[in-house]
C-alpha cells in the first residue's frame, strides 16, 4: 500500500513518506530556512510535528485509513540541524483498545540523532 502525506500541514512542511509497513513508517522533510527558530536551527515544533507524521503513517501502514488523533507526544531533543534533510522513523509498539503507542527517532541525513520521543494515538471505534 502506497501512503501519502494528505494533510495540509504536512504538504507545507513538504513531509514524504520512504517506508510504510506492518505499523513502521519512515518520513523525511528538508530543511528551509523558514521553518527556523532564530538561531538559523530547525524549530522544535517542527521536529516535534515530524515525528507525529510519522507516527500517524505509521498506523495508517497497519490499520488503514481511519480517523485517530494524538493524545501525547514526548520529546526530547538531542541534536540541532542547520541544513540538509531530516527523517523520522516511527515503529508502533503495543496497541491497547483505541490506545496505540509509538516510539520515534529524529536523525539528520548523517545518521546524527536529533530527537526520541514516544507517542500515543486514540482511535476512536468505528460505529
Amino acid at each position: 500500500m502506497e501512503i501519502i502525506i494528505k494533510a495540509p500541514f504536512g504538504k507545507l512542511l513538504k513531509m514524504e513518506v520512504l517506508e510504510a509497513k506492518d505499523g513502521f513508517a519512515k518520513i523525511t522533510m528538508p530543511y528551509r530556512k523558514e521553518l527556523t527558530n532564530p538561531h538559523g536551527f530547525i524549530h522544535g515544533g517542527v521536529i516535534c510535528s515530524l515525528a507525529d507524521t510519522a507516527t500517524a503513517v505509521a498506523i495508517v501502514s497497519k490499520w488503514g485509513e481511519r480517523t485517530f488523533f494524538t493524545a501525547k507526544l514526548d520529546m526530547e531533543f538531542k541534536a540541532s540541524i542547520e541544513d540538509g534533510e531530516m527523517f523520522a522513523e516511527a515503529r508502533i509498539f503495543r496497541e491497547k483498545r483505541n490506545f496505540f503507542f509509538s516510539r520515534i527517532e529524529v536523525k539528520d541525513g548523517n545518521e546524527k540523532l536529533l530527537a526520541t520521543g514516544s507517542a500515543i494515538f486514540f482511535m476512536p471505534s468505528e460505529k
